[in-house]
């Protein structure tokens, strides 16, 4: 049996390697992004960060996709809570703050692992 760190870090690792098979600009777009994401989560909160990468084309929206990708999935903690709808649309609509700060929270522990994978193995912009 996996560990929650463990399945966040598989998922992780899974979106990645989508990314390194894109050209080399949109990996150093994705990688670039997803480094930003958590002081932006963390100076702005979950919902206005997720609704600005939402609102933007390419890559923005990429990293987007994979958050709600793993709010959704079946190894997240709160995939229940969320079910099937847009993470953007759940937070608004319907958490209370204490799913809020959850998903913030699990949002931020994700963000960790895809933005070490990202530094690891995609092709590096300027920072």
């Amino acid at each position: 049996m996996r560990s929650l760190e463990q399945e966040r870090a598989k998922f992780a690792w899974e979106r990645i390697a989508e990314v390194k098979q894109l050209d080399g600009g949109k990996q150093k777009d994705y990688r670039s992004y997803v480094r930003r994401l958590p002081s932006i989560i963390l100076m702005s909160g979950l919902s206005n960060a997720l609704a600005f990468y939402k609102s933007k084309k390419g890559m923005h929206l990429e990293v987007y996709k994979h958050l709600n990708k793993w709010f959704r999935s079946e190894a997240c903690p709160m995939a229940e809570e969320v079910e099937k709808e847009d993470l953007l649309t759940w937070l608004i609509e319907e958490a209370d703050s204490l799913q809020a700060f959850r998903a913030t929270e699990e949002a931020l522990l994700l963000l960790g692992w895809l933005k070490k994978f990202a530094e690891s193995e995609l092709e590096e912009g300027e920072e």
